[in-house]
């Protein structure tokens, strides 16, 4: 099984397609304050129908702006909604947005993994538990790679 958590290539462990999953309380800072109008904004539009069993795919290319959207925009939109405490069915996340025209699913373990341990190494700058702001760029410099060779671009030349 290409989902079995451990091996490099294999996506992080999900719970089977139809088990919502659901965060013990919302990260301190995902929670925005209500709208001027009282409308609801787009990602909780986006997860609501998600939640109700619309595909991704039908969510991007009718939107409630109207305006067709790339399916990643609807994939961050129900990510904002698990981040806020809601329950997200995330093999059926994942699964619609691996097929999906820009393939966007979860990280595979081996890219948690790394994730993870450049958290641990830049720890004094980085608190994603306790702060909603960090230097990117120390992030990015522990994980190595493209995204240390991206952070290290000046800016106005990426």
């Amino acid at each position: 099984d290409d989902h079995e958590a451990g091996t490099s290539g294999a996506t992080i462990d999900l719970p089977p397609a139809g088990a919502a999953w659901k965060a013990k309380a919302p990260w301190p800072f995902a929670v925005a304050a209500p709208t001027k109008n009282g409308k609801k904004r787009a990602w909780e539009l986006y997860y609501d129908r998600f939640a109700a069993g619309e595909s991704l795919g039908a969510i991007a290319a009718n939107p409630p702006s109207g305006k067709a959207v790339q399916v990643w925009t609807v994939v961050n939109g129900v990510l904002t909604a698990l981040v806020a405490g809601r329950p997200v069915d995330l093999r059926r996340l994942h699964d619609q947005a691996t097929n999906a025209t820009n393939p966007c699913g979860a990280p595979t373990q081996a890219t948690f993994d790394n994730l993870d341990d450049a958290l641990a190494r830049c720890q004094d700058d980085v608190d994603v538990i306790t702060s909603d702001k960090y230097p990117i760029a120390s992030l990015a410099a522990a994980y190595g790679g493209a995204a240390a060779a991206a952070a290290a671009t000046d800016y106005d030349a990426r």
